[in-house]
């Protein structure tokens, strides 16, 4: 028998601004978007960055389409949702698409999408794309999406506010968190708690613990971060993601193996890199 498993794929590793240089395409160059697949091939996505745009693309490959996605948004900044515009599905007739985010400061989640497709920006109107997109409202809680997979979300420090994710899917826990600024050398409590024994911790590192100090207030974080993270909440594996749009690859391979030390069981996400997690 096939071992069952849940798939994640990395389609944008990078934060702020995607990088084309060819020395940073190892660590890939697109902004933030992960694939989740469960074991039933259920599609769950976290954020919609430029990395989004080849993940629809793949998707209308597939001789069995998935045809509902739910998308997970840490928060609104425009490497987390640009690619949404030109995420295929979207403009094709028999997708159903949920998009869950924390409730904006001002107005409503589906009257960001109705702005960011203003005609003065895209010519396509939100109320006239072809897929079935639905907005949900999320506050730090814990709701399922389906029998199969239940969502915690909790808030965290960042310039307009985040949310971190934790998945309860296929009996595995799957940990994402980015854009979040931690105390100097206090690794926030509730972030670790909702890390909890994760299988997978997906945690950012945009800055190296160099830099960090100077970008006070930015509402990032270093590998430092994301271990201390990882090793409080007795996570299994930890990948850092959100890599400077200012790093080179080399750069990055320095960060990786200095996180190496602290934490074996670490990396920095690469272009397209996909992990396969048993399923219990």
């Amino acid at each position: 028998m096939r071992e069952k498993h849940l798939k994640l794929k990395f389609w944008g590793t990078r934060g702020s601004n995607p990088s084309a240089a060819p020395n940073m395409s190892t660590y890939g160059g697109e902004t933030t978007c992960v694939e989740l697949r469960t074991s039933k091939n259920e599609l769950i996505i976290f954020d919609m960055g430029t990395g989004i745009i080849r993940l629809g693309n793949a998707i209308l490959k597939e001789p069995n389409q998935v045809k509902d996605i739910h998308i997970l948004l840490s928060h609104f900044h425009w490497d987390h949702i640009i690619g949404f515009a030109s995420f295929k599905p979207v403009y094709i007739k028999g997708f159903n698409i949920t998009i869950y985010a924390q409730k904006p400061e001002n107005g409503t989640l589906k009257e960001v999408f109705e702005d960011m497709l203003n005609n003065r920006y895209w010519p396509v109107p939100l109320d006239k794309l072809g897929a079935k997109i639905n907005f949900r409202e999320v506050h730090p809680l814990l709701f399922k999406i389906n029998d199969n997979i239940t969502v915690e979300a909790r808030s965290h420090p960042h310039p307009g506010g985040a949310f971190g994710y934790r998945l309860l899917v296929d009996k595995r826990k799957i940990t994402f968190i980015t854009d979040i600024e931690h105390p100097p050398g206090e690794p926030i409590e509730s972030v670790i708690e909702l890390a909890r024994e994760s299988d997978l911790i997906i945690h950012e590192g945009h800055f190296s613990p160099e830099d960090l100090p100077k970008h006070i207030g930015w509402g990032h974080s270093s590998w430092v971060e994301a271990v201390a993270v990882a090793k409080a909440s007795k996570s299994k594996r930890l990948i850092m993601n959100h890599h400077s749009p200012d790093y080179e690859d080399t750069q990055i391979a320095i960060l990786e193996s200095d996180a190496k030390k602290e934490f074996p069981n670490s990396s920095f996400s690469r272009s397209e890199e996909t992990v396969f997690i048993p399923v219990k």
